[in-house]
């Protein structure tokens, strides 16, 4: 008998699931569908969180999109589509091919490129897949570096900043990380420590605008999901 790991009682009620890799990613998400309520809707949003771990991470969604719909009678009920959200990194094409990559080990539909719907026997849902950035290197963080960072006039400064440590060196993913902790740090006055998960608890006038361009890919992604018939 195979033992599959306990992955908490998750409910799914609508069309879509958003899959992507962390908490931050989940609230961030959370908050650009719920300000279009066509969108709010029409999409859950998880990531690969366990009773015993919730670290996230892409190398988890295939095991973990198995042990939902094995598992969540709601799942199989009601999902028509899986659209996952994961980063490009430094890598894009070596960050598909590890989300796919666990997709076919854990015998699930495994779209052949971004974009692509996958179907298959056996699993109710469509899969398919979005990397972002669409145009750059890096990973949602990135994003939300250019919409802080424009908004307080201070994408720049931080530029220049993280030129001059060691974080210069480091990936396009690290240095978005390292960037947002900064600019979240040196705005958000009620709480200097917060992050990406944490900010949207904060008064309103220290969250990541969301009413930005930067995001105009992603929700028009979205929003196409939404008007497909599958």
């Amino acid at each position: 008998m195979i033992r599959r790991r306990k992955i908490g009682a998750f409910e799914f009620d609508r069309p879509w699931l958003i899959l992507c890799e962390g908490r931050g990613d989940k609230e961030l998400l959370h908050k650009l569908i719920t300000s279009d309520p066509s969108l709010h809707n029409t999409f859950t949003i998880r990531f690969p969180s366990r009773e015993s771990d919730s670290t996230g991470g892409r190398g988890k969604f295939g095991n973990w999109l198995r042990d939902v719909c094995d598992t969540a009678p709601s799942f199989g009920e009601n999902v028509r589509g899986v659209v996952i959200v994961s980063d490009v990194d430094a890598d894009r094409s070596g960050s598909l091919r590890e989300i796919t990559s666990g997709l076919s080990a854990a015998g699930l539909p495994t779209p052949s490129g971004e974009g692509v719907e996958a179907r298959s026997a056996g699993f109710p849902a469509t899969i398919i897949i979005y990397l972002v950035p669409h145009d750059t290197l890096g990973s949602l963080d990135t994003l939300c570096v250019q919409a802080l960072g424009s908004k307080w006039n201070l994408l720049e400064v931080v530029e220049e900043y993280i030129d001059k440590t060691p974080a210069v060196a480091w990936s396009a993913t690290k240095r978005g990380k390292a960037m947002l902790h900064a600019l979240l740090a040196a705005t958000c006055a009620t709480k200097p420590e917060a992050t990406l998960s944490t900010v949207w608890q904060e008064c309103a006038k220290y969250h990541i605008p969301l009413d930005t361009n930067v995001f105009d890919d992603l929700i028009a992604k979205l929003a196409s999901l939404r008007k497909s018939r599958l």
